[in-house]
């Protein structure tokens, strides 16, 4: 029987784990809400309260890591982000979780890890980041990357970069449809599925090889933001978000490409296009 601990019961990993726990799986996870504690155990998921910057790692039972696929699902955060305590605190659970036998850890990262690329970006493109989370997580994935050479084949390591997230009525256009002026309307959109997400980390558990592995995950279809968002406001009679002149020939914004996640972990995606993604 698969053994998982997700650290990170939010938006994606509750459903992560709901789907893990009807397949079979013995689950557990962190929340920082002692009110949902309740609510988690009693669908079996051990849950117990961990927050990155507030508890210590010996929190988390060694007994929930040793053999356990664990995945890593701690967004950073918008506001007051300390960088450099974000990375500090994500290192220490990293070095905690292999020195308590994790059998896997998937640490979900971003796609802003490519922030100053351009173009078509694949999961061999070079890092450029060029904001303070896509930086942190650059960090992490080159220490993870390192961690890998020396925990060989006790404990497969895997990144799973992720593009703009929607679900569960989380879709962009809430907030696009009230802005105006919105610039670089021809970029192309680079938006992925919640159930995408979650059948991906369940195929990355399924992975043999032990070796470091780091992936992008994106639908495969690209409309620009005008398109699409326009589009969107239309279905849903919003108001149309307003978009300046856009007059370049060269677009100058980025293709995520995870044709090759795709191809390797065996998936079709369900939301293939952001058009099948309109929020309920």
């Amino acid at each position: 029987m698969s053994k998982f601990l997700i650290i990170g019961l939010g938006w994606l990993g509750y459903p992560l784990a709901r789907e893990l726990k009807g397949a079979g799986a013995i689950v557990a996870g962190s929340t920082r809400s002692e009110s949902k504690i309740h609510a988690l155990k009693n669908e079996n998921i051990g849950a117990f309260h961990y927050d990155l910057y507030l508890s210590n790692d010996a929190d988390i039972n060694p007994e929930r890591i040793s053999n356990a696929h664990v995945v890593i699902n701690i967004p950073p955060g918008r506001r007051n982000f300390d960088k450099a305590l974000f990375i500090k605190q994500v290192k220490a659970l990293l070095d905690y979780c292999i020195a308590n036998k994790a059998k896997q850890i998937i640490f979900i990262s971003t796609t802003s890890v490519f922030g100053a690329l351009t173009h078509k970006v694949n999961n061999h493109s070079p890092l450029s980041p060029n904001t303070p989370s896509g930086e942190a997580h650059v960090e992490i994935e080159q220490y993870l990357q390192a961690k890998s050479v020396k925990t060989g084949k006790e404990c497969q390591i895997s990144v799973l970069r992720l593009s703009g997230l929607v679900g569960l009525n989380r879709h962009p256009i809430n907030t696009i449809a009230v802005k105006k002026g919105i610039t670089q309307g021809k970029n192309p959109v680079n938006l992925v599925h919640l159930d995408d997400v979650i059948q991906t980390l369940i195929a990355l558990s399924k992975r043999v090889e032990r070796s470091f592995y780091a992936a992008n995950l994106c639908s495969t279809e690209h409309p620009s933001r005008q398109e699409y968002y326009t589009w969107c406001a239309k279905e849903l009679k919003l108001s149309l978000p307003e978009f300046a002149p856009d007059e370049r020939l060269d677009i100058d914004g980025k293709i995520i490409d995870a044709s090759e996640t795709l191809k390797d972990n065996e998936i079709t995606l369900k939301y293939p296009s952001p058009f099948m993604m309109l929020p309920d």
